[in-house]
């Protein structure tokens, strides 16, 4: 219809309709995922051959209301309920955060991908990737002050500060050339299946409805907090199998940048949020919740395929049978891992807390900032030990990545400081 008439015809919005009432679950339904995935091009890049004037057609986006309430349905069946505590919301997160058991897609790739198995995650990580930042961006309209601040800056990274080749989805681009894979917007939308369109589809879906302004910056919060450690393995896993920094630096930058880029988006971004429009908390951490909850679908669907030796694209390609186990960690040596981390960090914070230790004007903050009920909505400073943009953030074992120094001020964007190459916004899947 969309290339050819003017007007939905009957047997489309017939067949929506049965999508719509349809049995499986919503996330892997490919008809699903496939249908929303068309409706919200149209507010991204479009098709070649299909009017503009489709962007905002009343029964196409009636069709697409009924879709979306299917997408939540199931997003909210995923995840679960969610208990609000009375926690600032940077500490919540990281709750939420640290209680996912979500598979580890990174650990495997890092030790056991084969050459093939990354042309698959390529593959369906460019659904996202080439659009990477988009579905985000559409939330900053809807917000103020500092929380609007504060996703402007992370935002600015993501393209590239100005610089077109050093955008995200250009270094993605470029990743999939080396790897020779088709680098062009979409050319590998036939090959995904339905799960890597619902991570994606979410997103649209938190960004383009207002209501949803909470879940969108929650979701964006945890990306941020979650794709540091999983870039570093993820290049690991690439320099395992001989590529060089040309072909890495796409989750090379994801290391560095997301360790300072956690924090403004839990603390500067959501908590001024929250402080601001308190009744959003909720959306904030469903946002967060399925933006885990959906990666560890795609994940675990991803490796289930790979585990029976089969592909994990839409296409029937047979791999060889695997020869070990999916890589899991023993619980003990999670904990070793998380106290040997925890000493680390505190002993940096000690250091950086030094007396004999400049500390530039910049990094001071004012006391509305400090308290429970100020501006960022952040605990006090007597009980964290971790050092931050803000001073001093609360450390929690499960995060993967350092602390990095940047100054209090967050009036100019961070691609503004001199430094070798732009920070990065939202990492891999894990």
């Amino acid at each position: 219809d969309l290339a050819t008439r003017t007007t939905l015809s009957a047997t489309t919005i017939e067949r929506a309709d049965h999508v719509t009432a349809g049995g499986a679950c919503a996330l892997t339904d490919e008809d699903l995922q496939i249908s929303l995935a068309v409706c919200y091009e149209l507010h991204y890049r479009g098709f070649d051959g299909v009017s503009e004037d489709w962007e905002w057609d009343p029964a196409l986006i009636l069709l697409r209301g009924g879709l979306e309430r299917r997408h939540l349905a199931a997003l909210r069946e995923l995840v679960g309920p969610l208990t609000t505590t009375g926690d600032s919301i940077d500490r919540q997160l990281a709750a939420l955060i640290a209680a996912d058991d979500g598979p580890s897609l990174s650990a495997f790739m890092a030790k056991h991908g084969t050459l093939d198995q990354w042309h698959e995650y390529l593959t369906l990580r460019s659904v996202y990737h080439l659009k990477e930042g988009d579905p985000h961006t559409f939330a900053i309209p809807r917000l103020s002050g500092r929380a609007k601040a504060a996703m402007v800056e992370i935002q600015a990274d993501e393209y590239g500060g100005g610089t077109p080749e050093r955008m995200h989805s250009e270094l993605f681009a470029d990743l999939l050339r080396h790897l020779d894979l088709d680098a062009t917007y979409g050319a590998l939308w036939d090959e995904a299946p339905a799960a890597s369109f619902a991570s994606v589809n979410t997103m649209s879906l938190f960004g383009l409805h207002r209501r949803w302004r909470g879940a969108a910056l929650g979701h964006l919060a945890a990306v941020e907090m979650t794709s540091s450690e999983p870039s570093r393995r993820y290049s690991a896993g690439l320099r395992r199998l001989g590529f060089g920094e040309r072909v890495t630096v796409f989750y090379d930058e994801h290391v560095e940048a997301d360790a300072v880029h956690e924090q403004i988006a839990s603390v500067d971004m959501c908590g001024s949020l929250v402080a601001e429009e308190p009744d959003l908390l909720p959306d904030v951490l469903f946002g967060a919740a399925c933006s885990l909850a959906v990666d560890g679908v795609a994940a675990g669907q991803l490796l289930g395929a790979w585990e029976a030796g089969r592909s994990g694209l839409r296409r029937e390609r047979t791999l060889a049978a695997r020869t070990r186990p999916i890589p899991t960690t023993d619980p003990s040596e999670q904990v070793e891992r998380a106290k040997a981390l925890e000493a680390r960090r505190c002993r940096a914070a000690q250091a950086w807390s030094s007396p004999a230790r400049p500390r530039r004007a910049s990094r001071r903050i004012s006391a509305a900032g400090r308290g429970r009920l100020g501006a960022l909505g952040a605990e006090n400073p007597d009980r964290l030990c971790v050092p931050s943009q803000k001073g001093l953030m609360p450390d929690f074992p499960h995060r993967h990545s350092a602390m990095v120094s940047r100054p209090g001020s967050i009036s100019a964007p961070s691609w503004s400081t001199s430094r070798k190459s732009p920070r990065t916004i939202n990492g891999p899947s894990r």
